[in-house]
């Protein structure tokens, strides 16, 4: 039985997780100007917080003849789910975040993994600051590594593992970085 209520636990933190993890981006200007302008010069472009907020929609809600409607945001550049290349728009970047999967161990110990995929299309790769797709990953490595989240008890951390440039489809390249975070669970020993 505690292994159940494990891994309900583990799927209700998730979205508190997610809760703290997009207002801590939010707070990171750059970050969204990179994922929104595709320019040589995304840094040097405004960015608002009301922008940004739309950067993290994925669908906007709309009533049609009195029935609720969910819309796909064309603008949506930070996305909870992982990559769908259907999804994809011609000259973009993206932020995919999402847990991976748990096992016994995992789920007894109360680990959660993140996943980041970074995604660039290479026609936008190149700014006058580097290549795009590094300026994200240190932004999100800057932004997230060692947040303190609610309903855990030990802070996000990026695991150290090799980290290299991969392709998600056709010109779309970029990393996939791994955060891990723990949360109390009965039975197990956070670690």
């Amino acid at each position: 039985m505690d292994s159940i209520n494990n891994y309900l636990k583990i799927f209700d933190d998730f979205e508190i997780i997610e809760q703290d993890i997009s207002a801590r981006l939010l707070q990171n200007m750059n970050l969204f100007k990179l994922l929104h302008y595709v320019n040589n010069e995304p840094l040097s472009m405004p960015m608002d917080e009301e922008l940004a907020e739309d950067i993290m929609t994925e669908f906007h809600e709309k009533f049609d003849n009195g029935v609720l409607q969910y819309l796909k945001n064309e603008n949506c550049r930070l996305i909870w789910e992982p990559f769908d290349s259907e999804a994809v728009i011609i000259d973009s970047a993206f932020v995919r975040l999402y847990p991976i999967q748990y096992n016994a161990v995992d789920v007894y110990s109360g680990d959660i993994y993140i996943q980041c995929d970074i995604i660039v299309h290479q026609s936008i790769s190149k700014t006058i600051s580097g290549r795009r797709r590094n300026l994200i990953a240190k932004e999100i490595i800057n932004s997230l590594n060692g947040l303190r989240i609610k309903s855990t008890i030990q802070p996000l951390a990026i695991i150290d593992r090799p980290m290299t440039l991969v392709q998600f489809k056709d010109n779309y390249w970029g990393y996939s970085l791994l955060f891990k975070t723990s949360i109390a669970t009965k039975g197990g020993t956070c670690g």
